[in-house]
């Protein structure tokens, strides 16, 4: 706390200051993400031994059909595009801490919304517009299962509108942080 005075003193503009400290943001979630998987498949293959790996993982299609995955495969599958939500939770929070300049209030915000987003969500999927909210999208995993929150939402869908949301609360991030006072 209190080093953005010092980088701020320094010849690196606002902009470079700002994409630096969300990249270790960036970098951070995702190391955490890898760290998760790591330590999942090692707890895994101690509890349960390592040989069941190579089982398939067989499911059923939303049409009835059966289909057999590859289990490592699918649950990197599943990481990767929780990867994806992962992102939008840290660009969400970094937006927050650069409008209110407090770490605690966009920590607090965020994981807030990431449990109180899914129940919401129930609330509203009634509405044909609920599809478009950040929380109908953020959840990736729904296209694997065949199950995605509305009728006609599509993992391109979903993708088009988490990169409206994440170019949002970038620039968001950015008008509030180049054009701010820091305090002391």
């Amino acid at each position: 706390s209190g080093t953005i005075k010092l980088l701020l003193i320094r010849p690196a503009s606002r902009v470079k200051i700002l994409v630096s400290k969300y990249i270790s943001f960036l970098l951070f979630g995702m190391l955490l993400l890898l760290t998760l998987f790591v330590i999942s498949i090692a707890v895994n293959g101690i509890l349960y031994g390592f040989g069941y790996m190579d089982l398939p993982l067989v499911s059923m299609t939303a049409d009835g059909q059966i289909v057999e995955k590859n289990m490592v495969l699918n649950l990197w599958k599943t990481y990767m595009l929780n990867g994806v939500s992962t992102v939008m939770y840290i660009t969400l929070a970094f937006m927050i801490s650069s409008a209110f300049r407090s770490s605690a209030m966009a920590i607090g915000f965020t994981i807030g919304a990431l449990f109180a987003g899914n129940i919401i969500m129930e609330v509203l999927q009634r509405f044909d517009w609920s599809k478009y909210l950040l929380f109908a999208n953020t959840d990736l995993t729904q296209y694997l299962t065949g199950h995605p929150f509305q009728e006609g939402m599509t993992l391109s869908f979903s993708i088009g509108v988490l990169a409206v949301y994440f170019l949002v609360f970038n620039l968001i991030s950015w008008l509030l942080f180049t054009r701010r006072d820091v305090a002391a």
